[in-house]
């Protein structure tokens, strides 16, 4: 047992940092700049250790809570080290900013980044956030993230 403990710690201290930015790389780059407007009410949240906000539906297993278990004032410290910021209303659109390759070389994951352009809760216009929890990629088939039409639609190309 011992041994195995140690293997683990020196295959994980080995891993080196992956951090590439894939924002202006083909195929990537044809999602960058690309709108999209919710559909449903999503959660903002950020890690307590982490400025950076992330979004991912109310009830999923992540959290383990439904909206109805979630309510103001925000932001709400949860066991998990997760800190609830609020939540982005239907209706809420945004831009597709940021592609990065992000982790360790041991497992790494394409990881979009999105401004918030407009929002019926207003708070939330000009904010960054990961976005990734909504979004499937393969990096064999389609390595380009595509957002589940479930949470939102994609808005018509201005040019």
């Amino acid at each position: 047992m011992r041994r195995l403990l140690w293997m683990t710690i020196l295959m994980l201290a080995g891993c080196g940092q992956v951090n590439e930015d894939l924002t202006n790389k083909m195929p990537y780059n044809s999602l960058v700049g690309q709108e999209f407007r919710t559909k449903v009410e999503l959660m903002v949240y950020r890690h307590s250790r982490s400025r950076g906000l992330r979004v991912e539906r109310p009830g999923s297993t992540f959290f383990g809570r439904t909206r109805s278990e979630i309510n103001p004032p925000f932001p709400i410290k949860l066991p998990s080290e997760h800190v609830i910021m609020g939540f982005l209303p239907p209706s809420s659109e945004f831009k597709v900013v940021k592609i990065k390759d992000e982790g360790n070389t041991g497992m790494h994951f394409i990881n979009t980044y999105v401004e918030i352009i407009k929002s019926p809760d207003s708070q939330w216009v000009g904010k960054v956030t990961h976005i990734s929890s909504l979004a499937t990629y393969d990096r064999q088939t389609n390595p380009v993230p595509e957002f589940n039409p479930e949470y939102m639609e994609e808005l018509p190309r201005t040019p």
